[in-house]
C-alpha cells in the first residue's frame, strides 16, 4: 500500500509462528472440527498447524510476497509456498488474486490480525466481502483484531509513530508499517457491511473477536 508517500510492506507485520494468540486456538478448536476451511492471511503460518489437525482441507492465503519469500516458518527455513504442503498433508496455498477466481466453498474461515494491517477500510472491506462469498451456506468465519496495544503508545510518546486514520505509521529499519486499532464495535460494523452476518462478538484482553456467518 502506498500512504503520504510511503510503501507499507504488510508482509512485515506478520507474527512468528512461535506467537499465536490462545485465544485464537480455544476458539478455533471449541468451532471445530471442520470439513474445507481457509486461513486468509495465514502469515507465517501461526495457526495452520492448528487449522490442519482438525479440518479436512485448508487453503493458505496471503500476498504473494509473503507466501513466496524465504523466512523462519515452522522450525526451519523456507516459503509458505514450498513448506505449507509438504508439512501438512491436506494444505495448499494461493495468493489473494489466486483466491479472487477459485470456487471452492469453506466450512470455516479465519481471519486473525489481518485487517489490522491494512489502512484502507475499503480493502478491509473488500477482503471480509471476499471471504464472505465463499463461505458454505452454514459456514462461519471468525474475524480477530487488536484494539489496544502499548507498544504504540510508547511510540507516539517517543515520536516514532504517526497517527493515521483509525492506526499508527510507524518508521524502522524495516521502512514504514501500518497498524490499526479495531475495536469490536468498529469491527462488528465492517463485518455487517461485508454481507456477513454476526453470530457472536467479544473482547479478550487487547483483541476483539468476531464470529460471523453467511446470510
Amino acid at each position: 500500500y502506498k500512504v503520504r508517500g510511503a510503501t507499507l510492506r504488510t508482509e512485515n507485520a506478520a507474527k512468528p509462528f512461535t506467537s499465536p494468540s490462545s485465544g485464537v486456538i480455544a476458539t478455533i478448536l471449541s468451532l471445530a472440527p471442520f470439513g474445507s476451511t481457509l486461513d486468509y492471511g495465514c502469515g507465517k503460518l501461526r495457526y495452520a498447524a492448528y487449522l490442519a489437525e482438525c479440518s479436512q482441507s485448508v487453503l493458505l492465503v496471503d500476498s504473494e510476497e509473503q507466501i513466496s519469500r524465504t523466512q523462519a516458518l515452522l522450525g526451519t527455513i523456507g516459503s509458505v509456498r514450498g513448506l505449507a504442503p509438504t508439512m501438512f498433508r491436506n494444505a495448499s496455498v494461493a495468493n489473494v488474486d489466486e483466491f479472487s477466481t477459485a470456487r471452492a466453498g469453506f466450512d470455516f474461515a479465519l481471519c486473525a490480525n489481518v485487517l489490522s494491517a491494512i489502512p484502507y477500510p475499503a480493502v478491509r472491506l473488500r477482503a471480509l466481502s471476499s471471504i464472505g462469498i465463499r463461505l458454505m451456506p452454514r459456514g462461519q468465519c471468525l474475524v480477530v483484531t487488536q484494539h489496544r496495544n502499548s507498544y504504540f503508545a510508547e511510540a507516539i510518546r517517543t515520536r516514532r509513530a504517526e497517527k493515521f486514520g483509525d492506526g499508527f505509521l510507524i518508521s524502522g529499519k524495516r521502512g514504514t508499517s501500518f497498524y490499526g486499532l479495531l475495536h469490536r464495535d468498529r469491527l462488528i460494523k465492517l463485518v455487517t457491511e461485508s454481507g456477513l452476518a454476526v453470530s457472536d462478538a467479544w473482547i479478550a484482553g487487547e483483541s476483539s473477536y468476531v464470529l460471523a456467518r453467511a446470510r
